[in-house]
């Protein structure tokens, strides 16, 4: 998460809400957002590279709501719980972050509700006319105004949501369930697809991920077919470096509330920026050099064909050589899966093992550290 994206979704808490346990508002805050937006970076950066939530994110304020009956009888009221406003920004990040989907070619969980309640509508609309849900169905849609609670008034909105046909005309027309199902299904898709390609240009820590989205189908960069181990744990480095998350000096000293030199601790020359690593850090370049080379040959194999040699960006072809592939030939694409890309992540692993190995942040020998 970047500074701007904190700051933007504390300016847009909903000022209503009520607070939880820790008191603060949304309203304060909103208003103190520019302030306190660097120093809640650093802690919902720290909390999503460990993995772990903090608990005084999850403690909730547990309000009863009355709902009927007996207001001495505890099973009258529906309990509401009220978690603190810091907690929804990161599940807004999280669930806003279009990586997610790219990366798995799935529907947010959002479209995947919007399916169903559009395909049960369209079962009830194609039913026949003798049915009491399709009676119900002509009733609330006709009579019922936008501000009704009715299920039928939802479903009808989220028609307009995805400028589907208004399904009051359908009411009088003969189509089959399996019609309906397969265009508004396609169109709902269809929505998801260009809106997350398009979110994508808004994250700046995606810029070096090919924008390939297919629905149902991995993004090429994590879709592998073997289980081989080896090749398995190369992937999480090269996932965190095709989407902006691996954690460099540079990161550590622009997130991190305390006095933090960004200087490569390995060659101690210049910042260490990801192009750094990957491609002029000194001190790698042992382990760098032999297969770099090969990838520039393979590349220049590839890419000869289509004219695109003299346009390939080197830092890039080496974060996702996917960027490379869009309105190409099928061929290209088997070559980048079969030859390059697997180049790309061996080198990325390498890489990445031994700046851990040498900055003495691998897992194994801390481990062998605290036991000893």
């Amino acid at each position: 998460m970047s500074i701007l994206d904190v700051n933007m979704y504390l300016k847009k808490l909903d000022k209503s809400k009520a607070t939880g346990l820790d008191d603060v508002g949304p309203n304060i805050l909103s208003m103190c957002s520019d302030v306190i937006a660097p120093a809640l970076t650093y802690i919902f950066n720290l909390s999503i590279k460990s993995g772990k939530f903090p608990s005084i994110f999850k403690t909730a304020r547990v309000c009863p709501i009355f709902k009927s009956g007996d207001a001495c009888n505890p099973d009258n009221y529906r309990p509401i719980a009220v978690l603190p406003c810091l907690s929804k920004i990161i599940e807004r990040h999280i669930a806003n972050n279009p990586a997610i989907y790219l990366l798995s070619g799935l529907l947010p969980i959002n479209a995947e509700i919007d399916i169903k309640i559009i395909t049960l509508l369209g079962n009830i609309l194609c039913s026949d006319k003798s049915t009491v849900e399709w009676k119900i169905a002509n009733r609330q849609l006709k009579i019922k105004s936008c501000k009704s609670n009715s299920w039928f008034i939802d479903a009808k909105k989220i028609c307009f949501k995805y400028q589907l046909t208004d399904p009051v005309e359908f009411l009088d027309t003969i189509t089959t369930k399996e019609t309906w199902k397969r265009s508004m299904v396609n169109k709902i898709k269809t929505y998801w697809h260009r809106k997350i390609l398009d979110e994508k240009e808004h994250f700046n820590s995606l810029q070096y991920l090919s924008p390939i989205y297919s629905l149902g189908h991995c993004h090429p960069l994590v879709s592998i077919s073997t289980s081989d181990p080896k090749i398995i744990q190369k992937l999480p480095p090269r996932v965190k470096i095709a989407t902006g998350v691996y954690i460099l000096q540079s990161q550590r000293a622009k997130y991190n509330s305390n006095a933090v030199d960004p200087t490569c601790q390995l060659c101690k020359n210049g910042e260490e920026t990801l192009s750094h690593f990957l491609l002029t850090c000194v001190t790698l370049d042992a382990v760098r050099k032999p297969i770099l080379e090969k990838i520039v040959r393979t590349a220049g194999r590839i890419f000869s064909e289509s004219n695109r040699v003299n346009n390939i960006e080197l830092f890039r072809l080496i974060c996702d050589p996917y960027n490379y592939c869009k309105n190409n030939s099928d061929q290209i694409f088997d070559n980048i899966s079969k030859i390059l890309e697997p180049q790309c992540r061996k080198m990325l692993h390498l890489l990445h093992t031994t700046r851990y190995r040498l900055l003495g942040l691998d897992t194994k020998q801390l481990k062998k550290r605290r036991k000893v």
